[in-house]
């Protein structure tokens, strides 16, 4: 220690960090490794996470706004670029269908109500008058006041 007569200061030193590619290889394999223990402790949480996620939108829009102010959202998606995005696409692309197959229950019930408003709609519209561009535009409007009015009851 300093000060201590025969004594030698020693700063620590990083003796084991090792290079990126290393550090991301162990990352994947941890990460591959540990699917199965998040999957266990998600299904034993006690918490609600959309809950919690409803009850910080104050803190979500105030980040989002100094990320986008401050000029690190620009920053960070230019950096990634549309060819970045195009390769992290690509390398993922098996992700997607198995989302979509895990998802089909969930698309599903979230469509049954959609196609039968879609199909009571379509019987209105069919008994609307038709044969000019006034009677087009009407039906047109008719259908997309009512859709985004669906929408909106949501």
């Amino acid at each position: 220690m300093r000060g201590i007569p025969g004594s030698r200061t020693e700063w620590a030193a990083f003796r084991f960090i090792v290079d990126p590619a290393t550090a991301g290889q162990r990352w994947v394999t941890g990460a591959q490794a540990g699917t199965q223990k998040y999957v266990d402790g998600v299904q034993a949480t006690q918490k609600d996470p959309t809950a919690r996620a409803i009850a910080a939108q104050a803190s979500l829009l105030a980040n989002f706004s100094q990320s986008v102010t401050s000029g690190r959202w620009q920053r960070n998606l230019a950096a990634v670029g549309a060819a970045g995005w195009k390769a992290a696409v690509a390398a993922k692309a098996a992700n997607y269908g198995t989302g979509v197959s895990a998802s089909e229950q969930k698309y599903v019930a979230a469509v049954g109500p959609l196609f039968q408003f879609m199909g009571a709609e379509q019987a209105k519209i069919a008994g609307m008058p038709s044969g000019s561009l006034a009677a087009s535009i009407a039906r047109a409007t008719t259908w997309m006041t009512d859709l985004h009015n669906y929408k909106l009851s949501r």
